[in-house]
């Protein structure tokens, strides 16, 4: 329904209580993913991203205590739940850790991070 500037509303996200609302996070997680593809690193601050999630700074500030937090965030959800194998030893492990690494950066989501 349009608002008294003419523009249609976006469907309001209640509060669940103290637990996350999985709603208010996407929209922050999007929020600073798509900043983080149009101005890079420099451009994801939690005002910004606060802003654009439609979000209060103090929720941004109460589930991710810094900027870097939230980065890594982001970071964790773009790349998806990747199980990293033992491989048998050490060296061998970290190797087959990097390969999945460098092959997600060079992904479109993985992109933004370099």
């Amino acid at each position: 329904m349009p608002n008294v500037t003419g523009e249609c509303a976006k469907p309001q996200r209640r509060s669940i209580g103290a637990r996350r609302n999985p709603a208010t996070e996407a929209a922050i997680l999007d929020a600073a993913c798509d900043l983080l593809r149009e101005k890079g690193v420099h451009g994801l601050t939690m005002e910004a991203v606060a802003r654009r999630a439609r979000a209060g700074k103090a929720t941004l500030y109460k589930w991710w205590p810094n900027r870097g937090a939230l980065l890594v965030a982001v970071y964790e959800r773009s790349k998806g739940a990747h199980q990293h194998r033992d491989m048998g030893n050490l060296v061998d492990t970290i190797a087959e850790f990097y390969r999945y690494v460098f092959t997600f950066w060079q992904t479109p989501k993985g992109r933004c991070f370099l």
